[in-house]
């Protein structure tokens, strides 16, 4: 199983904050054919960050993973990523 997390920082302003809850959730929904949904982080104490919020989309193996996010969906995400890259924190999980 892998899953990509998306963690929102503390310190982002309120267009970031508007993009990861309202474009992002929805653009990750549609990608992965399943409901994401928005999660509070409450510390992230072992983080060097401050983070408030995250979401997560999971597949079943690495394979799926790798076709999803090469696929045009992902790459549009791909792109309004990166003017966020400052706020938004990206980790890739394999287990």
């Amino acid at each position: 199983m892998t899953k990509v997390v998306y963690l929102l920082k503390n310190d982002s302003d309120g267009i970031t904050r508007e993009f990861f809850r309202n474009y992002l959730i929805s653009s990750l929904s549609d990608l992965s054919h399943t409901e994401v949904k928005l999660g509070k982080i409450e510390n992230s104490f072992l983080l060097d960050e401050n983070y408030i919020e995250f979401c997560e989309i999971e597949f079943p193996d690495r394979d799926k993973m790798n076709s999803s996010l090469s696929s045009a969906t992902y790459k549009d995400i791909n792109r309004k990523l990166i003017d966020f890259h400052k706020s938004i924190t990206v980790i890739i999980i394999n287990f």
